[in-house]
């Protein structure tokens, strides 16, 4: 398949590398960072995933140099205990954010029981910017009300050529229903919800009612360019 920008959704927001910039904002959006998924998965050997997460991380603050860092849920892998290691890559994460005068926004997700345990600031169910946008995990409905909404915990991939990519996915304005970005999983070793056979509500979120509307956006490393798919409903047809 050709790639090609057959859609950009909005000048508001630039993909890179598994996070989101928002730019009259000033800031940088990352979801599902999974911190001691490469602890505690069955492996036979150090995946090195932390460290990916941090260098990954760096290289999007070097970036963009946001005013916020706003981590949408799933920091922590682990439900019931923190794995060995996983409190020195906290700390090396906000220490980075807080090296460029950034402030560091935590969202709670449904793996981030013990959030609070590391962080002595707030940790909130959702982030209003305006009064239209709104980043939240994506596991519930957000209290706050909005036009759009930013979050995770998807994890969508899309096939492409035989190729796995952690895709982002994005509605456009439409009537009155609100405009949806999903961001794929920061951390690399989780695998990710194939998008290509989803159909209508099988999505694990209650903010996406219906994929057929969504664009997948993929970002190329080796170009360092955004590709914006036609909405699923044209797509499944290419693929």
């Amino acid at each position: 398949m050709h790639l090609d920008n057959q859609f950009e959704p909005t000048a508001e927001i630039e993909i890179a590398d598994r996070g989101a910039y928002l730019s009259e904002h000033d800031i940088l959006v990352c979801a599902d960072l999974h911190l001691g998924r490469d602890i505690t998965a069955n492996t036979e050997f150090p995946l090195g995933a932390s460290d990916r997460i941090l260098s990954r991380l760096t290289q999007l603050l070097d970036r963009f140099t946001p005013n916020e860092v706003v981590l949408a849920g799933d920091v922590l892998h682990a439900f019931d205990h923190i794995p060995s290691g996983v409190e020195e890559t906290f700390v090396s994460l906000i220490e980075a954010i807080e090296s460029i005068d950034a402030k560091p926004i935590f969202i709670e997700g449904n793996h981030d029981s013990f959030l609070s345990t590391l962080h002595d600031g707030p940790v909130r169910d959702a982030y209003r910017i305006t009064d239209d946008i709104v980043i939240c995990h994506g596991h519930k409905h957000p209290v706050p009300d909005a036009t759009w909404y930013i979050c995770g915990h998807v994890h969508p991939a899309i096939n492409i050529e035989g190729q796995r990519h952690p895709c982002y996915l994005h509605t456009p304005i439409r009537d009155a229903e609100p405009r949806v970005t999903v961001l794929p999983s920061f951390t690399d070793i989780a695998p990710g919800m194939k998008i290509n056979g989803v159909i209508k509500d099988e999505l694990p979120s209650p903010l996406i009612q219906n994929i057929d509307r969504y664009h997948p956006g993929i970002w190329d490393a080796q170009t360092e360019q955004s590709f914006w798919f036609p909405p699923m409903s044209e797509l499944r047809r290419m693929l």
